[in-house]
C-alpha cells in the first residue's frame, strides 16, 4: 500500500476489493541489512452471493396458500371473475440480487446490482410488478430471482384461478307495493302525516326457486285501486353479481292514447328495504313507476347474469282499475252504548233503502255505526263528514 509497517502489524491503509479477481497485493520484506528483500504476492478474488431466495412474496389484495416461506416455491390463489389482473409483490433476500422478474418482466423497485454499471438504481417504493392480466381459468405467474452471482436462479410459481363469470339469472325476491300518505291530525299548526305501505299479491304468487333450481313461472298479474297512481317494484337477483333491470310497456289506456304499446326502461336504485326485517343476502333494486293510467301495463323484470350472454325476464301485468261507480253499502249496523247493544232498525237494511229509524232504550247514551261498502275497492267511507275505513266502527255520537 506504499508504506512500511512493523512485522506483525496491519497495513496502514485498506485496499478496495472488487467483485471477481483483483490486482495482486505485493508484500515486500526487507532484511535487517536493508539490502536483501523478498516479495510475496496475494491474489484476491471476491465472489458474488448465490442467495436467490425471496424474503416476501404476495399478491396485492389477494390471499395465497400456503403462507409464504422462502423455501416454498409453489403457491395457489383464487380470484373472482371481475378481477382481471393482479400485481405481484416480490422482495429478494439479498438486495444485491441481479434481477427479479415476473413473467420475464423486470419488476420495478428492485436493485439489480451496482458494482459494474449494469444495475438499476434501487427505488424506495415497494417492489410491485406491473398489472399482470388474468384469463378465465388457470393462470401461472412465474417469479424468477437471479442471484448476485448472475448464475444462480430460483423460480417461485403462483397458480391463480380466475372464476368463470356467473350464469345465474334467477330472481330471489319480487314485490309490487305502494306508499300512501294521509293527514291524521295537526300539531302546532302543522299537519301530521301518516305513511303506510301496501303490497299487492301476485297471481300466481312469486316463489323464489331453491338453490340450483330455476323458476318456471315467469308470468304474474296484480291490480291496484284507482286511487293508486304510483307503485314501486322491488326485485333482487339470487346471484349478487347479476344485475336487475326493468322495462315498462303500456298495454292499454284511455281511448286514442298514442303511448299504448310504447316500451321504456325504468331506472332502478339500490334500497335498504328488507322484506322480513333481516338484511337481504343480495341487494334489492327498487323501480318507481309513477303516473299510472287506468288500464293494463306490463312490467318486464330482467336479470342479466355476470356473463351477459345469459338473461331471464319475469313479466308482471299490472292493472289499475277504473274509478268505481258503485256507491252503495253492503251492510250497515248500529250499536248503542254502553254495552254495544244492537237496537231495532226499521226497515231492515237494504242497499236500495237510504233512510232508517232506530229506537233506543232509555239508558242508551250514545250510538256508533259500522258501514261496509259494497265495492271492495272503497276502503274509506264518510260518516258525518268524518272519513273512516269501510267495515270499521265510527266514533260514538251522544244522544239526548
Amino acid at each position: 500500500f506504499g508504506g512500511a509497517v512493523p512485522a506483525g502489524a496491519y497495513s496502514a491503509g485498506r485496499a478496495r476489493v472488487f467483485y471477481g479477481r483483483n490486482l495482486p497485493i505485493a508484500v515486500t520484506v526487507t532484511a535487517e541489512d536493508r539490502v536483501t528483500t523478498r516479495t510475496y504476492e496475494v491474489s484476491v478474488t471476491r465472489s458474488r452471493s448465490s442467495e436467490a431466495r425471496l424474503v416476501a412474496l404476495s399478491l396485492r389484495s389477494v390471499a395465497t396458500a400456503p403462507a409464504f416461506s422462502p423455501d416454498t416455491f409453489l403457491y395457489a390463489a383464487n380470484v373472482s371473475h371481475d378481477t382481471a389482473s393482479v400485481r405481484v409483490f416480490a422482495e429478494p433476500f439479498d438486495a444485491r440480487a441481479q434481477a427479479v422478474r415476473v413473467n420475464a418482466v423486470l419488476i420495478q423497485g428492485v436493485d439489480v446490482g451496482d458494482d459494474a454499471g449494469r444495475g438499476v438504481a434501487r427505488e424506495s417504493k415497494a417492489p410491485y410488478s406491473r398489472d399482470t392480466p388474468l384469463r378465465v381459468g388457470r393462470n401461472v405467474v412465474a417469479v424468477e430471482v437471479t442471484a448476485h452471482d448472475a448464475s444462480t436462479k430460483l423460480e417461485y410459481r403462483v397458480e391463480i384461478t380466475r372464476a368463470y363469470p356467473g350464469v345465474d339469472v334467477e330472481l330471489q325476491f319480487l314485490q309490487v307495493a305502494s306508499v300512501s300518505s294521509a293527514v291524521v291530525g295537526q300539531s302546532m299548526g302543522m299537519g301530521l302525516v301518516s305513511r303506510s305501505r301496501a303490497t299487492y299479491a301476485l297471481t300466481p304468487a312469486f316463489v323464489a326457486p331453491a338453490a340450483g333450481a330455476s323458476a318456471t313461472v315467469l308470468e304474474h298479474t296484480t291490480a291496484v285501486e284507482y286511487r293508486v297512481r304510483d307503485v314501486s317494484v322491488l326485485a333482487s337477483a339470487r346471484d349478487p353479481r347479476a344485475t336487475v333491470t326493468m322495462a315498462y310497456t303500456r298495454l292499454e289506456g284511455w281511448a286514442g292514447n298514442a303511448t299504448v304499446g310504447l316500451t321504456k326502461s325504468v331506472e332502478g336504485k339500490q334500497t335498504a328495504f328488507s322484506p322480513d326485517g333481516v338484511a337481504p343476502a343480495t341487494p334489492v333494486t327498487e323501480f318507481d313507476v309513477d303516473g299510472l293510467l287506468v288500464g293494463r301495463v306490463s312490467l318486464a323484470i330482467t336479470v342479466t347474469a355476470e356473463d351477459t350472454r345469459f338473461r331471464k325476464t319475469t313479466n308482471v301485468e299490472l292493472t289499475r282499475y277504473r274509478p268505481g261507480g258503485e256507491a252503495s253499502l253492503r251492510d250497515l249496523v248500529v250499536y248503542g252504548e254502553p254495552g254495544s247493544r244492537v237496537p231495532v232498525m226499521l226497515p231492515s237494511f237494504d242497499p236500495e233503502t237510504l233512510e232508517y229509524n232506530v229506537t233506543l232504550d232509555f239508558d242508551t247514551e250514545a250510538v256508533r255505526v259500522v258501514p261496509t261498502a259494497e265495492d271492495a275497492q272503497h276502503r274509506a267511507v264518510r260518516v258525518n263528514t268524518v272519513i273512516q275505513r269501510s267495515g270499521e266502527s265510527s266514533r260514538t255520537y251522544p244522544v239526548a
